[in-house]
């Protein structure tokens, strides 16, 4: 089996390190807990398609800095949850394979960290394998929260993400990719979320 690693460092900020001091944390009691990753061996999979179901997004807050209220948690969870279920969707699980069209990944992204994206899009999105495939399915996707709360509101989050996605190619033969580390997101107008930098790293490796 081969592996091949490439880790990227985007926007070192202070968020990130307000996120790590110590503060009111612990999971989110009203967090799903983990699905189990699919237990279908991959040898059952035909010469096109994958025997796999995409495993559901599990998002759960790990900690926060600040006061916030319940209420404004779950919808803080789901708001996030959706902004980054959005990238993973258009940079890896979604789509037609084989594809190699991954533009629409960057939605959520501030411009300047959309920019930085496209340059590392080898590890954003499933560019490199995409026009080799001829389907996907997640085998995990997890994303654990961390909030910065001032005046009872989210003002800043990371996310810390694991992306476990398998492919198969026309003869086929399985790939595994993985990706996982933080995202960086920021609130805008009307409670919206953007990402604005991330700390990402990808493997790949054969069944």
């Amino acid at each position: 089996m081969r592996q091949s690693k490439r880790r990227l460092t985007a926007v070192a900020c202070c968020l990130a390190l307000g996120l790590g001091l110590s503060g009111c944390s612990g999971d989110d009691s009203s967090s799903q807990p983990a699905a189990p990753a699919s237990s279908t061996p991959l040898s059952t999979a035909a010469a096109s398609t994958l025997a796999l179901k995409d495993a559901p997004l599990v998002v759960k807050i790990k900690s926060a800095v600040g006061r916030l209220p319940r209420d404004r948690r779950s919808t803080f969870k789901a708001s996030v949850g959706r902004v980054v279920n959005a990238w993973l969707e258009a940079g890896f699980i979604g789509g037609h394979y084989p594809r190699s069209d991954f533009a629409s990944a960057y939605k959520h992204f501030t411009p300047a960290a959309a920019r930085s994206a496209k340059r590392d899009r080898a590890v954003l999105t499933n560019l490199s394998l995409g026009p080799d495939l001829v389907d996907v399915a997640a085998r995990r996707r997890a994303v654990k929260l961390s909030v910065l709360a001032a005046h009872r509101r989210p003002q800043g989050a990371s996310a810390r993400v694991y992306l476990r996605l398998a492919g198969v190619r026309g003869d086929g033969s399985v790939v595994n990719l993985s990706v996982s580390g933080d995202l960086y997101l920021t609130r805008t107008d009307g409670d919206r979320w953007k990402i604005f930098g991330f700390d990402l790293h990808r493997s790949v490796g054969g069944s």
